[in-house]
């Protein structure tokens, strides 16, 4: 493969990803704020279900997005394996490790806001 044919798959699946984690963010967002102010689609969330929802989907949306990033980032060193080109190797080992990083802090912020939530839900099942 050339290297401009190379370089687009890069971009392409770079562009990609960063689409998909993007839309994955906005979900644990939104279903953040449904959590802490207990209304979803403009109807009280009962207490248990917030609890039910902050487990089931919070937990498994933190796993699947670190997940997903540490997929993407090997993809990314699978092709700078391929590649002979030192200056488009470097790109994707750039690509690679921005996406490592990205799980990495996924990995350390996703845990602390669930425990945030936890204590959130907690506070509201006490008073």
């Amino acid at each position: 493969m050339s290297e401009i044919n190379v370089i687009g798959v890069i971009g392409a699946l770079f562009i990609a990803a960063g689409f998909f984690t993007h839309r994955i963010l906005v979900v644990f967002n939104r279903k953040n704020i449904e959590i802490a102010s207990g209304v979803s689609q403009g109807a009280p969330m009962p207490l248990e279900m917030r609890w039910r929802t902050l487990m089931q989907m919070q937990v498994l949306t933190v796993g699947f997005t670190a997940g997903s990033d540490l997929v993407i980032a090997f993809c990314f060193w699978a092709i700078a394996d391929k590649v002979s080109d030192p200056d488009v190797r470097l790109l994707a080992q750039i690509c690679a490790w921005m996406y490592l990083s990205i799980a990495a802090a996924f990995l350390i912020v996703g845990p602390a806001i669930i425990v945030s939530m936890v204590s959130l839900l907690r506070k509201a099942e006490a008073g």
